[in-house]
């Protein structure tokens, strides 16, 4: 036997209307997929290179600073500007330099892992090594930081001691700051690597 139609009209037409609501519908939602951003937990280890260049920009910027007011406070008669501007000029000069060989050591490495030189276990183990680093250069930090507040507490009336003590503690609460958040970022960004 044929399906029976439906006697009354106005119960189709409304049936028609609201499965074709239902489809146009669906059809829109497939189409409008929401972009997912890539969150801190969710980061690809083959970003990492591109985000170790940015994070060595503050690094390179503050020691090209401190060698300008080094520069210029070293060239002072007073001891305690002098032994200040002197600390500046080394620490700001080894500063920048790391920096520029961190930065282009990662664009290097960037661009072995793009031409298929680099394996994602490497990735992940350059990963871990520079969050390690940063690590120890944090409880360094934290011995610079000490040993400049001891400088100032024994400087009593010498006063190129006392620039001294001022330098290092400057330098060494920046490089205390900066490794402390560079290894939190790495770790919040690249859990599973730095944990592996």
């Amino acid at each position: 036997m044929g399906r029976r139609a439906d006697p009354n009209p106005e119960r189709v037409a409304a049936t028609g209307r609201v499965v074709s609501v239902y489809h146009h519908e669906e059809r829109r939602r497939s189409c409008e997929q929401p972009e997912q951003p890539i969150t801190r937990t969710t980061t690809r280890p083959e970003q990492f290179f591109a985000y170790q260049q940015r994070a060595l920009q503050p690094l390179k910027q503050w020691g090209l600073g401190s060698v300008l007011v080094g520069a210029i406070a070293a060239a002072m008669p007073q001891p305690i500007v002098r032994q200040f501007g002197l600390q500046c000029l080394t620490w700001g000069g080894i500063d920048a330099g790391l920096a520029v060989f961190g930065m282009r050591q990662a664009s290097r490495k960037e661009a072995q892992h793009y031409a298929g030189e680099l394996t994602s276990g490497q990735v992940a183990r350059e990963i871990r090594t520079l969050h390690r680093i940063l690590m120890i250069n944090t409880a360094l930090d934290v011995g610079y930081v000490a040993a400049a507040v001891w400088l100032l507490a024994t400087a009593q009336d010498r006063p190129a001691r006392l620039g001294t003590g001022l330098g290092v503690l400057v330098q060494g609460s920046f490089l205390l700051g900066y490794d402390a958040l560079f290894a939190q970022e790495i770790g919040r960004n690249w859990p599973h690597e730095v944990a592996a």
